[in-house]
């Protein structure tokens, strides 16, 4: 209960400041706002602030962050992505995902 309520609370720190997550060029479609959060399906939601929290991350890392099993961490992200809500980038052969606010 604690995480979600940081997380949220972390979500609504950076929705009113300027900055972004990421400091590069980001190719995702949509910024991840509280209330884009709120409208996806709960199970994504915990994927979402996750990936909010730490920025950038592995899918691994994402599933610890949120609780969720790497495959349900996986579906969501796919879901995520399809609705242009996070960016994937690939860097010494790893991958991370990241989304902007």
């Amino acid at each position: 209960m604690h995480l979600k309520r940081n997380l949220i609370l972390l979500l609504l720190y950076y929705t009113f400041c300027s900055g972004s997550f990421v400091q590069e060029d980001l190719q995702t479609e949509k910024r991840m706002t509280t209330e884009k959060i709120f409208i996806l399906p709960t199970h994504v939601q915990s994927t979402a602030l996750a990936l909010l929290a730490l920025e950038s991350a592995t899918v691994k890392e994402i599933a610890e962050e949120s609780k969720n099993s790497l495959q349900k961490t996986e579906e969501n992200i796919i879901i995520l992505q399809q609705n242009g809500y996070i960016g994937k980038k690939e860097e010494d052969g790893i991958i991370e995902y990241f989304c902007v606010i």
